[in-house]
C-alpha cells in the first residue's frame, strides 16, 4: 500500500534536509555564520564600540521616558520612544 502524497513529499523534503542539498546549503551557513561570529569576538573595540553607545542611549531614553501615564497622549509618547529605540539600535548595527 502507498503512502499519502502527502507524506510522501514529507518524506522527500526530509531526505533532502537530512542527506541532500540542503544539509550542504545549511552547513555552508553555519560556516559563513560561525566565521563571522569569531571575526566579531576577535575584535574587542568593536563589541565595545556597539555596546557602550547602545548602553548610553538605553540609559537616556529610559530616563527621559520613565515617568509615561496611561492616557492619550502618553501612548503617543510610547511611540515616540519606540521610534528612538529602533532607530537607535538600526543605526549602531
Amino acid at each position: 500500500m502507498h503512502a499519502p502524497p502527502r507524506l510522501r513529499r514529507l518524506r522527500r523534503l526530509c531526505t533532502l534536509i537530512f542527506h541532500g542539498a540542503l544539509n550542504r546549503y545549511g552547513k555552508q551557513v553555519w560556516l559563513i555564520a560561525w566565521r563571522s561570529w569569531q571575526a566579531v569576538a576577535r575584535n574587542r573595540a568593536a563589541i565595545i564600540g556597539k555596546i557602550v553607545p547602545s548602553l548610553f542611549f538605553a540609559c537616556v531614553l529610559g530616563a527621559i521616558y520613565s515617568n509615561v501615564g496611561r492616557d492619550q497622549k502618553s501612548i503617543q509618547d510610547k511611540i515616540g520612544a519606540l521610534f528612538f529605540f529602533t532607530i537607535n539600535q538600526v543605526h549602531w548595527v
